[in-house]
This record gives C-alpha cells, sequence and structure tokens, in this order.
C-alpha cells in the first residue's frame, strides 16, 4: 500500500476509489441514468410540484473526479431539510449547495457510516436477499402458472340458488 493519500493517489491511480457502479453494487441499490445522461442512484420524491423524473428526487450523484460521491436532497418542509443537514454535518458530509430546503453534499463512499446515512435521507431502498427458503417457494408458485388450480381453491357451487 502506498504511504499517505495525496501520494497514494499520485502512485496508485488504477486503484483509486471505487465509483458509483461498485457502491450501488456493494450496497444492493439501483443505478439509473438522469435525462443528461448521468448515472445516478435514485431516492424518494419528496417535492410535489416538480415533473417526475430521477433526477427530481433525491439521488446519489458521482462527483466527477473528486473520488467521492455527492448526496442532492430535494425537501419540502424545511423542518426536514434541517433536521438532515444536522446528522449530515454531525456524519462529516461536505456541504456543496445549500438552500432553504434542498441542497447537495459530498461524501465519502468508502466509509460505510456515511453511506448508510446517505441512503437513509435519501429514502434509497436496497434490493432484497431473498433466503434460500424465498427461492423455493417462488420456484414452486412459479412452477404452478399454467396448471389448473387444485380443487380446494375452486368455488363450490351455490346449492341455495333456484
Amino acid at each position: 500500500m502506498c504511504g499517505g493519500v495525496a501520494l497514494w493517489r499520485e502512485a496508485c491511480p488504477e486503484d483509486l476509489e471505487m465509483d458509483i457502479r461498485e457502491f450501488a453494487e456493494k450496497y444492493r441499490v439501483k443505478v439509473k441514468r438522469d435525462h443528461c445522461g448521468d448515472e445516478i442512484v435514485p431516492g424518494k420524491p419528496f417535492c410535489t410540484d416538480l415533473p417526475d423524473g430521477p433526477e427530481n428526487r433525491c439521488h446519489i450523484y458521482d462527483v466527477s473526479g473528486a473520488g467521492q460521491l455527492g448526496i442532492c436532497l430535494l425537501y419540502s418542509h424545511a423542518k426536514r431539510w434541517n433536521a438532515a443537514q444536522r446528522a449530515m454535518l454531525g456524519a462529516g458530509f461536505i456541504p456543496q449547495q445549500i438552500g432553504d430546503t434542498e441542497g447537495c453534499y459530498s461524501f465519502d463512499m468508502e466509509s460505510d457510516a456515511q453511506a448508510k446515512l446517505a441512503l437513509k435521507l435519501a429514502r434509497i431502498r436496497r434490493r432484497r436477499i431473498p433466503s434460500a427458503a424465498q427461492l423455493a417457494a417462488a420456484a414452486k408458485g412459479l412452477s404452478r402458472i399454467g396448471q389448473p388450480p387444485s380443487e380446494s381453491l375452486v368455488p363450490m357451487p351455490n346449492s341455495d340458488a333456484p
């Protein structure tokens, strides 16, 4: 391993840091492209007055050339935004752009604590990893597609009808 962060970046550029795709794979989240073609990890939309689109919701994006990721939070209430700012500053996020109810911060993608906080604040859903029992149940259900239902599921004719 190279010594010192600055020396390490110069001497080991091929091993620099993970990108947004590796981040998404590590934390089991989806990567989508916004209208500009940039890759982002979209979260939950909070502002209902914005047109629907991946970049018009809270999202995580790649800060170009910085070896960091950024989080863009778009809230509709200042109370939620102020609480998020306090949490991000306490965790070591770096402010990039701050507004009344929205803003952008950058964070170190190698830090698990910062990454998990970013996922929580943007309300980004992680993909579930099914257990072996869940996979077996799903396979059993899929194998029954196209087969006639069992007799226990077929409704009995109504004997009270005239």
